[in-house]
């Protein structure tokens, strides 16, 4: 199936929200279609809750002093659990593993688990 969408009816957006609006586009129609991409669900399945937990308050602005304590965990974890995310990912950062779980729909771009 092939097709197109017009933007030009949607109130002058800027690049950044049309891009939001698209990828919510894209998302609801896969949803909808039941396409299931599968290399997205190999990765999600590597994750854990602490994993996904972590990537939510780092999206959210989290210090990592802060996500220790929310989490109850040592900041050597936390390093540790942050450096297998961005393996898991082939993110060279926490910034790339952050995009990287948006696109795939893992946490939103607020921070919200989905």
């Amino acid at each position: 199936m092939e097709g197109y969408l017009d933007m030009s009816c949607i109130d002058n957006c800027e690049i950044k929200e049309q891009s939001l609006i698209l990828r919510d586009i894209v998302n609801n129609i896969s949803k909808r279609f039941g396409y299931v991409d599968k290399g997205c669900v190999e990765i999600k399945s590597r994750f854990d809750f602490f994993d996904v937990k972590i990537l939510s308050l780092l999206t959210k602005g989290y210090e990592r002093k802060s996500i220790c304590n929310e989490l109850n965990i040592s900041e050597s974890t936390l390093r540790r659990r942050i450096n297998r995310i961005c393996n898991i990912l082939n993110a060279k950062n926490e910034l790339m593993a952050i995009a990287k779980v948006v696109e795939l729909g893992l946490i939103d771009s607020d921070g919200n688990i989905l």
